[in-house]
């Protein structure tokens, strides 16, 4: 038997290690292929999340409305910020409808028999007759109260010259009310066989065949005269201080049968035989102080009906029993 030399075998030790062989090489190269399979693992695993994100990018870029330009200048639009536009024009258009058909009903309603008028009434009328203001207003029953023109009506009636003011209410749904403020007669010019009646703005109420139970106002010229117009006459001044004496003559609660501005100064019948004569600013001034209305009070105590109290300046007055002419 050979023997084995020591040498030899050393030797053959080193050539073991220095080739490998095949079983290491596979070794290797499993270990590598896990390796690789382990990176790809983490890959995938890392391209869903990328994924989504890009996901999410283009779900973003849709929602905003941003133009972009391209080379000529021009604004472009992304396709589907269009259909969002759209829809919404669909969407108001809806609306449009809706508001055409709601608006559509509410006139058919307005506009129906609901709303005619049936029924007028006057308020604040005392001389005037409530049918023959309701006839000359030109208002009538069955019209729609939403038609009725109120300027029509109130520019016919203020013609009147009774009516001072007018004003017409519209009660939904069928009544129409008319209120006025009548002029009042305070005095009464005599014209020929007639008596011409006046308020406290000296405007003509009308002619009367009557004696009225107002002052009369005499030494006056008329120079023209229309119902609702001012009274002319060639005694301004004169109708002037009368018009002033009437109205205090209201406030102070006294009545005069006549005021006479035919003489000099003016006299004042308190009766057909009981006068007060002076100057229509004394007169007008003892009013207002109380005097003429203490003395009207003593004669009337007294029961005297007949005779002059005359008015001078400084708020002086006296009474005499005999009349003068």
């Amino acid at each position: 038997m050979e023997k084995n030399n020591p040498t030899d075998l050393s030797e053959r030790e080193t050539d073991s290690l220095d080739d490998p062989t095949p079983e290491r090489e596979t070794l290797s190269e499993d270990i590598e292929k896990s390796e690789d399979i382990e990176k790809e693992e983490e890959e995938s695993k890392e391209e869903p999340s990328e994924v989504a994100e890009e996901t999410e990018e283009i779900l973003e870029e849709p929602s905003q409305e941003a133009m972009v330009a391209d080379e000529g200048g021009e604004p472009e639009r992304s396709p589907a910020p269009r259909k969002k536009r759209k829809r919404k024009k669909k969407h108001y258009f809806l609306k449009f409808l809706v508001a055409v058909a709601c608006l559509i009903a509410l006139v058919a309603f307005l506009t129906s028999d609901y709303f005619n008028v049936n029924r007028i009434v006057v308020d604040g009328n005392q001389v005037t007759v409530e049918k023959e203001l309701i006839k000359k207003s030109g208002l009538k029953k069955g019209k729609n109260i939403f038609a009725v023109k109120k300027s029509d009506a109130i520019e016919k009636l203020e013609k009147e010259p009774y009516v001072k003011t007018v004003r017409i209410e519209k009660k939904i749904p069928k009544t129409l009310r008319i209120v006025i403020k009548e002029r009042v007669p305070m005095a009464a010019v005599p014209y020929g066989s007639e008596y011409i009646l006046i308020d406290e703005e000296g405007i003509i109420l009308e002619r009367s065949g009557e004696h009225p139970q107002i002052p009369l106002l005499l030494g006056l010229t008329i120079k023209e005269l229309e119902p609702g117009k001012q009274l002319e006459v060639k005694e301004e001044k004169k109708l002037e201080n009368t018009l002033e004496l009437i109205d205090t003559m209201k406030e102070n609660q006294l009545f005069f049968k006549k005021i006479d501005f035919s003489s000099t100064g003016v006299k004042v019948y308190i009766y057909d035989q009981l006068i007060c004569k002076g100057k229509p600013k004394n007169i007008k001034e003892n009013m207002e102080n109380g005097n003429l209305e203490m003395i009207l009070y003593d004669l009337y105590e007294r029961n005297i009906t007949r005779g002059v109290i005359h008015i001078g300046d400084d708020q002086y007055c006296s009474y005499s029993p005999d009349l003068e002419n």
